[in-house]
């Protein structure tokens, strides 16, 4: 298997608070695309991470959230196949009011956006609306 580098980043001090590297892929092809990352240590020592494999192209598109139910703070969002664009993400409890309004930039293909939500978040069923960049708008219900 052949890696061609997409970027290449200088390594930041970590001798603070964690750091986090982010990097698109703008340019992938169409079906499977294989990624790792490869770290070069200051004495020169080199390691990679296990590959990964990401599907992209003409597949189905489609949200998925999970867990369902959530007993962690976080629910994930995974955009398959979207369009481009900003996608608002609601958050209702059983009462109908907004426990949780955030606002997804997506670019296209595929991605999973993690949703951070309260600790204090009472158990219980609610209802999560996603609003797609054309107007439609998606509800799901979560138990947690």
């Amino acid at each position: 298997m052949r890696f061609t580098n997409i970027l290449a980043v200088a390594a930041k001090d970590n001798s603070g608070p964690l750091v986090s590297y982010l990097v698109t892929d703008t340019h992938p092809v169409d079906g499977y695309n294989y990624y790792r990352i490869k770290s070069v240590e200051m004495s020169g020592r080199t390691e990679y991470t296990s590959v990964v494999k990401v599907l992209m192209g003409k597949g189905k598109q489609e949200i998925a959230i999970y867990p369902n139910p959530f007993i962690e703070e976080a629910i994930n969002i995974q955009l398959n196949n979207m369009p481009e664009g900003e996608y608002g993400v609601i958050l209702l409890n059983s009462r109908g009011q907004k426990v949780l309004d955030r606002i997804i930039q997506h670019i296209k293909g595929s991605s999973t956006e993690l949703i951070s939500v309260d600790k204090n978040l009472p158990h219980g069923i609610y209802q999560l609306r996603i609003s797609k960049p054309g107007g439609e708008v998606v509800t799901n219900k979560l138990v947690h």
